[in-house]
């Protein structure tokens, strides 16, 4: 608010200067409109969402959130790509441990974990979201009776042939 407005309140302001302009229009559109008119599609529209939730969680918009976390799985349902690098961290920063966001991109992670491209994005996430990704993949992994090491020791063995002198 402007600084003549601000030392006429009585009470606690608000500050929202950290927040970019972009995402708190998409948050006034939706109040207006309960619609979430998101620039991108897919892969693109991920940040934008994550920064959007982020937003909900600080300004506590239960509903808002709920509407956005519907947003995200029906454009990673659509696109066939779930959140990666950036969209995690933004997640994994601006939200506490106990967030559905998080267990939402948790379970994106731990469900396509036998796709050959889902660790394409680990690199650019968060700690944390890998203890969580991890935690979760030991919790939902079937157990698996076979121990490959004592079936055939010789699976962890070098080639030979490439070694003689």
């Amino acid at each position: 608010m402007k600084p003549e407005w601000k030392d006429l309140r009585s009470g606690p302001s608000i500050d929202l200067t950290h927040i970019d302009l972009y995402t708190f229009q998409i948050y006034v559109h939706w109040l207006y409109f309960r619609t979430l008119p998101i620039d991108g599609k897919g892969k693109a529209a991920h940040p934008i969402l994550a920064k959007v939730y982020v937003l909900g969680e600080e300004l506590m918009d239960s509903k808002f959130k709920n509407d956005v976390l519907d947003t995200i799985i029906a454009t990673a349902t659509e696109a066939r790509s779930f959140p990666v690098g950036k969209a995690v961290a933004i997640i994994y920063q601006g939200t506490t441990s106990s967030s559905p966001a998080r267990r939402l991109i948790v379970d994106f992670y731990t469900g396509l974990a036998n796709n050959k491209t889902w660790t394409d994005g680990l690199k650019d996430c968060p700690k944390d979201f890998l203890v969580d990704a991890m935690k979760a993949l030991v919790t939902r992994r079937a157990r698996d009776e076979k121990r490959p090491w004592v079936e055939d020791f010789r699976l962890y063995h070098e080639s030979e042939e490439e070694h003689t002198a």
